[in-house]
């Protein structure tokens, strides 16, 4: 904790004196549950830097950012002029152990309820062609329009889903089992605008992969 202090002191001493707002835009099915914590870490270290912060699908984030009311925006390699800065492991997810014994259970017998986001969302079509390549049956339980609903519907034992590990909520479960195929990594990209140079934006970015790094 004292290094963390130590560290979130250089920040601010170094950061701009003049008060400057940032606005970043975040795919939610990106997003870590931790967040909100980072984004208190960050403000303290950055006293001068008002957060603005929208959470949505990345497709629907790009446009705000080439309009410029946003000026930076994480999300997966939906579009052109991403930087790479991690890959994490897509996840089965869950609300219990209780799940994952009835799926194994119904192994290529019933169905897999499954919970989605609406398209054009790039974790439905992973979920749909693993499924099927397995030879595993699948349906549509829900689809939801944010993760927060996903979340809500796997909790209330309505199907299960395909997340990124980090977005998992900790009362989730981290499912797998013979009828749960592995899924593959899944890339998270800063996109910045290519005429335009925040004093902050770079500062984010590397704020955020270190916390990410820390664990």
């Amino acid at each position: 904790r004292i290094l963390e202090l130590s560290d979130e002191a250089l920040l601010a001493v170094t950061a701009p004196e003049e008060k400057t707002l940032l606005r970043v835009g975040f795919a939610e099915y990106l997003a870590p549950h931790h967040l909100p914590n980072l984004l208190a870490k960050f403000r303290r270290a950055h006293p001068n830097c008002e957060l603005s912060l929208i959470l949505g699908m990345g497709v629907d984030l790009f446009p705000s950012l080439d309009e410029g009311t946003l000026d930076l925006v994480f999300a997966g390699p939906e579009a052109a002029n991403g930087t790479l800065l991690w890959e994490e492991q897509l996840v089965w997810t869950g609300p219990g152990e209780e799940v994952a014994d009835s799926i194994e259970a119904d192994h290529n017998d019933s169905p897999l309820d499954l919970v989605l986001m609406h398209p054009p969302c790039s974790y439905r079509q992973i979920a749909f062609d693993s499924l099927t390549k397995l030879g595993q049956p699948w349906k549509m339980s829900i689809e939801a329009n944010s993760v927060q609903a996903v979340q809500s519907a796997i909790r209330a034992g309505l199907g299960v889903s395909v997340l990124p590990r980090s977005a998992v909520a900790e009362d989730l479960s981290f499912l797998s089992g013979e009828s749960l195929p592995e899924l593959p990594n899944t890339s998270v990209m800063s996109y910045v605008r290519s005429d335009q140079s925040h004093p902050y934006a770079q500062r984010f970015i590397d704020f955020l992969l270190a916390s990410v790094e820390a664990g």
